[in-house]
């Protein structure tokens, strides 16, 4: 396959820091559910004890 001007080298430092923050944003993007949805579910959880435990009537 012939080079061309939109051809990007895999031996150069730009490539290398394109991989690695491809590496970083899906390992992030991984575990930013559990992160932002364990909250929610714990509250949601402790809820649902104290309804079924007759706290606050």
């Amino acid at each position: 396959m012939q080079e061309t001007i939109g051809t990007l080298k895999t031996d150069t430092a730009l490539f290398g820091g394109f991989w690695f923050a491809t590496i970083i944003v899906v390992g992030a993007l991984t575990f930013f559910p559990g992160l932002v949805l364990g909250p929610i579910a714990e509250y949601f959880a402790l809820y649902a004890h104290h309804a079924m435990s007759g706290v606050g009537r």
